[in-house]
């Protein structure tokens, strides 16, 4: 399994906390990136363990 401190963070929020995280980000106020809210409704899917095949390094579409 995959270690990120993205993923580290967001297992110990609680379902209420997660889903407030989840009005911040997509909030236009705070945030200016909608890469952001895409993301973030991409991990949120795997909640509350985030453990997935999905969610391991290489699997998102880089420019690199």
């Amino acid at each position: 399994m995959h270690h990120s401190k993205l993923l580290d963070l967001l297992r110990k929020l609680s379902p209420k906390q997660l889903s407030r995280a989840a009005d911040f980000v997509a909030s236009p106020y705070f945030n200016k990136n909608s890469d952001n809210i895409l993301l973030f409704n991409y991990l949120q899917k795997y909640a509350p363990d985030f453990v997935h095949k999905n969610l391991t390094p290489g699997n998102g579409d880089s420019e690199n």
